[in-house]
């Protein structure tokens, strides 16, 4: 008896994927997250696999992968897939159950499923990507920028803090657009931004109403805030950002010219600024074309990275749009939820 890999029946075993992840890394994940992610997304239903132990009927493990319309420059628009929740109970953690997993929905890709496939593995899955033929996109590098100072000395925290905001770049950006916190959901004036921000993106996930909303409005785990810009009554950008034990992590970002960039990564730095935020954090892949502006703002990278991967379809006429790292505009929104 050994491992074989089926796939799930969304409509009859989401519990039982919720409960493999949640038991193998020992997490609380809700229904309403799986709900969310593998029934609700506006791409299209997930897919996912099972590992079950042939000998006990034990489900050992799973991954899926969840659809997102991904724009290719000139060559179109086409869906994806966004690999997530791959997972393997301790006493099956073997390069074999794994490589089994992943040749999953790699096997799917190579029978026309899906044109191609990307994931963010962390390092210790890595080689087992690279093992079924999936190829290195880049590094997803960290950059930070320190709010406060918090040495436990009264005098010295509130003089340092104070240097920290008047060494930032945002002081000296003139305001020239209308900023605001995003109470109600997105509408089409993000599809409009989309269709206008398109020309400097390349290869980008389609970020437009649709996607705003459930990505980041209507996510039941974590809690997402938008700041947004606006010039006159055009939408002109947004900003997705969470804010966890006093860390505002920058999700996602699009904005339809570098002037929309600047005055919005300017108001969104005063705001935290105003807020009991100690530091902000920013992820994305290593070329993405907005990395130099952050530096600009006094964020440096981090030593923390991962990397994005991707797998093709021989026969896909994209395989260069989607292959090549300076082609693709990603965040860390784009990662598995």
């Amino acid at each position: 008896m050994g491992i074989c890999i089926r796939e799930a029946d969304l409509d009859r075993e989401l519990p039982l994927l919720m409960g493999t992840l949640n038991d193998n890394f020992r997490m609380q994940l809700p229904i309403d997250r799986f709900r969310w992610l593998y029934l609700d997304n506006p791409d299209g239903r997930a897919v996912a696999w099972l590992a079950i132990d042939e000998g006990s009927g034990e489900i050992v493990g799973s991954t899926a992968v969840t659809p997102r319309r991904i724009r290719l420059g000139r060559a179109g628009q086409v869906v994806a897939w966004n690999c997530g929740d791959f997972s393997i109970r301790p006493r099956y953690r073997t390069m074999g159950v794994a490589l089994k997993l992943r040749r999953a929905a790699r096997d799917a890709v190579d029978a026309g499923a899906r044109p191609f496939l990307y994931a963010h593995p962390n390092d210790r899955m890595l080689p087992v990507h690279l093992k079924v033929g999936h190829s290195p996109l880049g590094r997803m590098v960290r950059h930070a920028r320190r709010m406060r100072m918090e040495t436990g000395w009264g005098v010295v925290d509130a003089v340092g803090s104070v240097g920290l905001r008047l060494m930032g770049r945002e002081l000296f950006v003139r305001r020239r657009e209308e900023l605001e916190l995003l109470t109600s959901d997105a509408g089409p004036e993000f599809d409009d931004l989309y269709e206008r921000a398109f020309a400097r993106l390349g290869t980008a996930l389609v970020r437009d109403a649709a996607y705003v909303r459930w990505r980041f409005q209507r996510m039941p785990v974590d809690s997402h805030e938008l700041i947004v810009s606006r010039r006159g009554s055009a939408l002109t950008g947004y900003l997705a950002f969470a804010v966890q034990d006093r860390v505002a992590h920058v999700k996602d970002w699009l904005t339809a010219d570098d002037v929309a960039r600047d005055q919005l990564f300017a108001g969104f730095i005063r705001d935290m600024g105003r807020r009991d935020v100690r530091s902000i954090s920013v992820i994305a892949l290593e070329t993405h074309p907005d990395l130099p502006a952050w530096r600009r703002f006094g964020f440096f990278v981090r030593p923390e990275s991962s990397t994005a991967i991707t797998y093709v379809a021989e026969s896909f006429p994209g395989r260069t749009e989607v292959s090549a790292p300076h082609a693709w505009y990603m965040t860390v929104g784009d990662r598995d939820v």
